[in-house]
């Protein structure tokens, strides 16, 4: 039996009573389908409470809007409450806290009128991008100290298990990008904020050796209530941000909580949109795992046994990079070379290839018979770029050549490239820079930005000068390579 008594009601308006002495248990949290206005026409003493704000006093004339899908409530007053309903089914009013009572008029007789005429005043179609469809757009109308702050991630690494794509400024442009393509402000900079807190939190895992950022949902999600008035002002709802933030890390475990925990994460109105976020969250991983994929069927063939595209991901890291033997995850793995082929040893604890009903666990080794497309190891390693950077340093001093960027790395194993640059080229291109060094550090001196470019491999290295370094911005092997800065042929 519902706590309240309908006694005018039609299309859209419905006029309710709430009597003196409902009983105050049966006033419960819920929520509703459709965005609603109410408007108070008599009663003393009585409270509204949205999920997440303080309760407020109930007068005489007061215009409520209730958002869709948001828990609320009613608190028992001294009188006999009556109000006026109207259900919003074509279109939603802004969700922003600041709109919770509206500006219209007490003297207004026909709400579903002043309604159909103030339409364009009151209603959004969502709380829309409002013209932002770019990262770059989004990070420009950040506060500065939060600009600046986003922008220093590009320093902070991520355990590159769960984060191929690199490091936290990488992966928060890739689920910003994501989040955009929903045309909800909530999403966007949920997106924006929901890594900020790596930077405070970067730790080593003392076991593993692997990068951990625990706690970091806590440290942003603190943020983003901390910037509430910007959220609010670009159309976000900060509730529901903060919601998405701080929840973001437990989403991913959700299939493994109680179920008492799991109904209390559900039970918040923006449950929906911290299910689309989790989706982008993951999307830059398994993007990366795609591509990582589509490599990998083709760089690695199993001539015998069975590997899963995490196992040939191990297997090439475990080739290029080391330790052999490695662990990852559970398993360990050890690679031996067999003339053109690798054999790969893989052991771990577990109840059997097919696992009989009530086995138990046990020390399992599979064996799998390899061949790897040799382009796939001849991409340098890290090491192979720090051996060229020492070289380098010792040729081209007093000149402090730095060669440890990110962005460098990548594009030196980018396909763009066509032929793979190996170390044996820079090598060579750093040996022929260091017979024009007199000029090289001219140029840097004068021009502070400099291209050198080697004409027997077409090879071009932008350099920009810091201090007495010369840090190597990018690389890339392109015959006729155009550029506005100082150019020097080696």
């Amino acid at each position: 039996m519902n706590p309240y008594k309908d006694i005018d009601t039609t299309t859209n308006k419905t006029v309710r009573i709430f009597t003196q002495d409902v009983d105050s248990h049966e006033l419960v949290w819920h929520r509703d389908r459709e965005d609603r206005i109410v408007r108070v026409l008599e009663g003393s003493g009585w409270k509204f409470q949205l999920d997440n704000n303080l309760p407020i006093q109930l007068n005489e004339g007061d215009v409520i809007h209730i958002p869709k899908y948001e828990y609320h409530r009613i608190i028992k007053g001294d009188t006999d409450l009556k109000v006026e309903l109207y259900k919003i089914v074509d279109n939603l009013l802004e969700e922003s806290s600041n709109r919770l009572k509206l500006n219209i008029p007490k003297n207004v007789k026909d709400m579903g009128d002043w309604i159909k005429n103030k339409e364009s005043e009151l209603f959004l179609s969502e709380n829309t991008l409002d013209g932002i469809s770019s990262f770059k757009e989004l990070f420009e109308r950040l506060p500065k100290e939060l600009q600046t702050r986003v922008y220093a991630l590009k320093n902070i690494g991520q355990n590159p298990q769960w984060h191929p794509e690199g490091n936290v400024l990488k992966h928060t442009i890739m689920v910003v990008r994501r989040a955009l393509k929903d045309n909800d402000m909530d999403l966007a900079i949920a997106a924006m904020f929901h890594d900020i807190g790596k930077d405070e939190t970067a730790g080593v895992h003392p076991k593993t050796g692997r990068i951990t950022h625990y706690g970091h949902e806590d440290v942003s999600a603190k943020l983003a209530k901390k910037y509430r008035d910007w959220i609010i002002k670009m159309g976000g709802n900060p509730a529901n941000v903060y919601y998405i933030v701080k929840n973001h890390m437990k989403f991913k475990q959700l299939s493994n909580m109680r179920p008492v925990k799991q109904a209390k994460l559900k039970s918040f109105r923006a449950f929906d949109k911290l299910s689309k976020f989790g989706k982008h969250d993951r999307g830059g991983l398994d993007e990366a795992k795609d591509i990582d994929e589509n490599i990998l069927s083709e760089g690695i063939k199993v001539i015998d046994g069975h590997l899963t595209a995490k196992d040939k991901r191990v297997v090439l890291q475990i080739i290029k990079n080391g330790p052999n033997p490695a662990k990852a995850g559970k398993a360990v793995y050890e690679i031996k070379p067999d003339g053109d082929f690798y054999i790969v040893i893989k052991k771990q604890m577990d109840r059997g290839l097919i696992p009989v009903p009530g086995s138990k666990l046990r020390l399992s080794t599979y064996k799998s018979t390899i061949q790897i497309k040799e382009s796939l190891v001849k991409e340098m390693a890290k090491s192979d770029v720090q051996a060229v950077d020492q070289f380098a340093d010792k040729i081209l001093n007093p000149v402090d050549v730095d060669l440890t960027s990110k962005h460098f790395f990548d594009r030196l194993n980018d396909p763009r490239n066509e032929k793979d640059i190996n170390q044996a080229e820079l090598i060579g291109f750093f040996k022929r820079l260091s017979r024009n060094k007199k000029k090289f550090i001219e140029f840097l001196d004068t021009y502070k930005q400099v291209v050198a470019t080697d004409d027997r491999t077409n090879i071009n290295i932008p350099f920009m000068k810091r201090a007495n370094r010369a840090i190597a911005k990018t690389i890339m092997r392109k015959k006729n390579f155009t550029t506005p800065n100082k150019r020097i042929n080696i």
